[in-house]
């Protein structure tokens, strides 16, 4: 994720990416970033390595790991 790292900041967004766990990404976000946080974590996600079967990413949203599961 670290492109994606760097687009956060080219974009001036004030989110930053606080933990990684094997597949997983935690993020602290403004609600006003969240849309755009989700767009950009999705797109570098699905489009890490060219495959031939589509790279599915979940996203889950909410005040805390457990309430964004």
């Amino acid at each position: 994720m670290e492109q994606g790292d760097r687009r956060l900041v080219r974009a001036k967004l004030e989110t930053k990416m606080l933990l990684q766990i094997h597949d997983e990404l935690v993020f602290e976000a403004p609600e006003a970033e969240v849309g755009r946080v989700v767009a950009i974590a999705r797109t570098q996600m699905e489009q890490v390595y060219p495959l031939k079967v589509p790279l599915v990413a979940d996203v889950g949203v909410g005040a805390s790991w457990g309430e964004a599961h």
